[in-house]
């Protein structure tokens, strides 16, 4: 730039030594502003910059860049050395990896032991292996002994058998007549036995009874009824029958319930037909699973059965079946 300056000033030098002599042989001097003007009309070219390949003139014009997928190196545009699984960023005189992939150094790559995931813009640990704290890689899955892991692959959960303890699995315990449950991490009793504490425990069952149909409970035989720990005989009056429980008893056909009692009709109730009663929708029915119906007279009240209980299951599993009560 100092040698341009030079050039020009000696230039403009030897133009006002040109033009002294003119005017010293033409006549009179010329004005010094007619001189200066002169010189302002003329136009000295502003040289043009060199525009090495691969590169383009800026807006001024003034200055030059490089073209997209070339980098300015000194005075000139060298292509930009893409890696693999990179692309050009929006300015294309950079690259960034594409997604999913962490640059290291001048290249991008997956984390060892990690694919792609499904939608393809980030990764994930494979089976047996999960991220690090740091997020950049992935460790392996400490698994213990009597361990496997889960479905996922990213966790474990203990054999059947055992029960998870911190970082390790513990056998489990298992006492005499029980066994493990369809999970297998956890115990219950067999049949005929009851758990109490850590222990099973036989179940007592007193005469006339056998166990239910779960095995942890028992209930009477046909013909006795339950009286807190003992099963005893139901008494039933003449012209009675046991129901279709058979723990409890109802009169034959034209005897009535008096009490404990069965008292025959009188003959012109025989003889008349019995009258059509229709069970309302969503009603309770006229006569329950045990055998009782509505009208009943209860052998413990001495009253009409009109309230029905439907059928449940007790605490220890048994089903008791609907029945009629008096109020």
């Amino acid at each position: 730039m100092e040698a341009k300056s030079s050039v020009f000033l000696a230039f403009l030098l030897f133009l006002l030594a040109l033009l002294g002599c003119a005017s010293k042989e033409a006549g009179p001097p010329i004005p010094l502003s007619t001189t200066f003007n002169t010189l302002a009309s003329i136009s000295i070219p502003t040289p043009s910059p060199q525009i090495p390949p691969h590169a383009s003139l800026n807006f001024g014009g003034g200055s030059w860049s490089c073209d997209p997928g070339y980098t300015e190196s000194g005075i000139s545009c060298a292509p930009i050395v893409l890696p693999e699984h990179a692309s050009l960023d929006y300015g294309g005189h950079s690259w960034s990896c594409d997604a999913g992939y962490v640059q290291s150094g001048v290249s991008c790559a997956l984390p060892e032991h990690a694919g792609l995931d499904f939608g393809g813009h980030s990764w994930s640990c494979e089976r047996g292996y999960n991220q690090s704290q740091s997020g950049s890689g992935c460790i392996p899955i400490s698994v213990p002994d009597h361990a496997t892991l889960d479905y996922w692959g990213h966790s474990w959960s203990c054999d059947r058998g055992y029960n998870q303890g911190s970082d390790a699995c513990i056998p489990i315990t298992v006492p005499d007549h029980a066994s493990l449950d369809y999970w297998g991490h956890s115990w219950s009793c067999d049949r005929s036995y009851n758990q109490s504490g850590d222990a099973c425990v036989p179940i007592s069952i007193p005469e006339h009874a056998s166990l239910d149909y779960w095995g942890h409970s028992w209930a009477c035989d046909r013909g006795y009824g339950e009286s807190g720990s003992v099963c005893v005989p139901i008494s039933i009056p003449e012209h009675a029958s046991l129901d279709y429980g058979g723990h409890s008893w109802s009169c034959e056909s034209g005897y009535n319930q008096r009490g404990n009692t069965c008292i025959l009709e009188p003959a012109s109730a025989v003889n008349q037909p019995a009258p059509t009663v229709t069970t309302p929708v969503g009603a309770a029915p006229m006569c329950s699973e045990t055998g009782s119906c509505y009208g009943d007279i209860s052998n413990i009240t001495g009253l009409p059965k009109t309230t029905f209980v439907h059928g449940y299951f007790r605490s220890n599993g048994t089903y008791v079946g609907s029945y009629f009560r008096s109020r």
